[in-house]
């Protein structure tokens, strides 16, 4: 149970992370919220299938 626990904390965390480095340009006006918010999700994608290839045994 430990370990299902700790790979959706996993999944989780590669869902938000990409956001967590965008903060920074968007907040220095980097960067625009549409951009923000397209970037993010295209980054979430290649994050969620590192944490599938850690876990794929």
């Amino acid at each position: 149970m430990e370990m299902l626990v700790a790979m959706v904390v996993e999944m989780g965390a590669a869902m938000y992370v990409p956001f967590l480095v965008l903060l920074g340009p968007f907040w220095a006006e980097w960067v625009s919220a549409s951009t923000l918010l397209v970037a993010g999700h295209l980054l979430m994608l290649p994050c969620m299938v590192l944490v599938m290839w850690r876990h794929r045994a």
